[in-house]
């Protein structure tokens, strides 16, 4: 079993939010990525299991649309190795408020080392 501890976070979409760089646009969410954890283990039929969970928040004093979530999975040297789409259970949060959400797949790839999350629509990469 590989360790949680060893993949990356990335909250913001593309390589510049990979760097800390800033991501602004008209097009870029104000919604935010928060207590994001993974679970992969392995499975009594012999399969793995890939989990992400965390909340969405929404840190403005208004409603917020709240778009698919997109999940990339990355080797060590930022080559796509899987993605999918999760879909939020709600799709506005109110002001100041949060969603959780959680997804889980089998047999991701072993040569993940980076989880980005970002919300479908958004530009980057």
């Amino acid at each position: 079993t590989i360790g949680a501890a060893g993949i990356l976070w990335s909250g913001q979409p593309g390589l510049a939010g990979r760097l800390g760089l800033p991501v602004g646009g008209s097009t870029t969410s104000p919604l935010q990525f928060a207590d994001k954890a993974i679970d992969r283990r392995d499975l009594a039929t012999g399969n793995e299991l890939f989990a992400v969970s965390g909340k969405i928040v929404n840190p403005t004093d208004s409603r917020q649309r709240v778009p698919d979530i997109r999940a990339d999975l990355r080797d060590a040297q930022g080559r796509p190795v899987y993605s999918w789409t999760i879909t939020p259970e709600r799709r506005v949060i109110g002001p100041r408020g949060q969603l959780d959400f959680n997804s889980a797949k089998l047999d991701v790839p072993g040569n993940v080392k980076v989880l980005e999350l970002s919300f479908a629509g958004e530009g980057g990469g």
